[in-house]
């Protein structure tokens, strides 16, 4: 998976991890976003010094300005190439059998859908199978 897919799904996950699970889907989600959390930290670090590397902090603002003339396109470019990094987190998935009872928004399914196998299973099967 790509780094921007883990930042992307970061809120969903700590959404999940926040559900009352059964005790083995539990302990699934809390190694999923163990090996996350490792992943968004190495993550943040590197974010950080690209923009030690390229802006000044404003800390009267408490955010980056890019001054120097190109520094933000030298930025931008960085950070996607970062976004762009292939990620390996090894961990058991989800099963969607696991969670299927439980309320989750869809947009959180969707971010999520490198953690929960067996979503398209559903989507395959017609409405009204021919006799």
């Amino acid at each position: 998976m790509k780094l921007g897919e883990l930042i992307f799904s970061q809120a969903a996950l700590g959404r999940l991890n926040q559900m009352p699970l059964r005790a083995k889907t539990s302990l699934k989600v809390k190694r999923i976003v163990s090996r996350a959390s490792s992943e968004l930290e190495s993550y943040e670090k590197v974010r950080t010094e690209l923009l030690d590397k390229y802006g000044v902090k404003n800390e009267e603002k408490g955010e980056y300005e890019f001054k120097e003339p190109g520094s933000k396109e030298a930025f931008d470019k960085d950070f996607e190439e970062l976004m762009e990094s292939e990620v390996d987190l090894k961990f058991e998935k989800l099963m969607f059998s696991e969670i299927e009872n439980e309320t989750i928004a869809s947009a959180d399914l969707f971010a999520l859908s490198w953690v929960i196998s067996g979503m398209e299973e559903d989507e395959a099967k017609p409405e009204n199978p021919a006799q």
